[in-house]
């Protein structure tokens, strides 16, 4: 089955719907980012997922903080960390958001980018690894 356009736009209403549903909770407005939060979950998923595939090869956490907490709690400990470093990023970036809107779109446009880094660079460690055999 082919992913279409139209699908993309309903998972990304309905993650947006659960944010939005999440702040009414907490007495907040809608967030104010959900298009960029879709992307900085999903490279930080990338993330983790490449870390893991990595490790599988043999490779390091590269990160020095994430490798401490993977030493006492495991991958699984590192990938609750990295997301909730993820939830916090997300919780500033609302709160920044409700003060000066383009600064936090500014932030979190940045945030999405420097997040894809980790996972451009393993996907590239991946391939030379597999191609020097």
């Amino acid at each position: 089955m082919k992913w279409t356009k139209m699908q993309d736009m309903e998972v990304e209403t309905k993650a947006t719907n659960v944010l939005n549903r999440v702040a009414k909770k907490m007495g907040q407005p809608e967030v104010a980012y959900p298009g960029y939060y879709k992307w900085l979950i999903f490279v930080s998923a990338m993330d983790a997922i490449m870390t893991w595939a990595i490790l599988m090869v043999g490779g390091i956490e590269a990160n020095p903080i994430a490798a401490a907490v993977m030493s006492v709690w495991g991958y699984a400990g590192m990938v609750i960390f990295k997301f909730l470093l993820v939830a916090f990023f997300v919780v500033m970036c609302e709160w920044i958001s409700r003060k000066q809107y383009e600064t936090g779109r500014v932030l979190v446009s940045c945030g999405v980018i420097i997040s894809a880094f980790p996972s451009l660079l393993a996907a590239g460690l991946l391939v030379g690894s597999l191609m020097m055999g």
